[in-house]
């Protein structure tokens, strides 16, 4: 809707939501068919907690990697602080059927699905 979430004067609700909302409420709106039916292909969502992703072409330069890759989904990430309300990186492996061999993947794990795949929620103890 456009409306900051808040939970009492000048105070802004920080969770749980995250880009994963923005996403979900893409998708609830129509928003992502809306961009097809436009010919749109593509689209970048930057996470306004993380200023400095935007400092530089960084952004720019991934979003344009991925998108000449014709790749689906892209992240990067710093080290995680332990106890941070933070998913991490993590090296997926999966067996391909048709290349009958085993493949590995980056992705990302929220930390609050952690015990679900026996994650250890660890890190840099004095990470930033």
């Amino acid at each position: 809707s456009g409306q900051w979430l808040v939970t009492g004067a000048f105070e802004i609700l920080m969770k749980p939501s995250g880009h994963g909302a923005i996403w979900k409420l893409m998708y609830d709106k129509e928003v992502l068919q809306w961009f097809g039916k436009h010919g749109r292909r593509a689209a970048l969502v930057r996470q306004i907690s993380n200023p400095m992703a935007s400092t530089d072409t960084t952004m720019i330069a991934l979003a344009g990697k991925g998108h000449s890759g014709k790749h689906v989904f892209g992240f990067a990430s710093c080290e995680r602080k332990v106890g941070a309300a933070e998913g991490c990186n993590v090296t997926k492996q999966y067996y391909d059927g048709e290349a009958k061999a085993n493949k590995y993947a980056i992705t990302c794990v929220e930390y609050t699905e952690f015990e679900k795949y026996g994650l250890k929620d660890s890190g840099k103890v004095n990470a930033e």
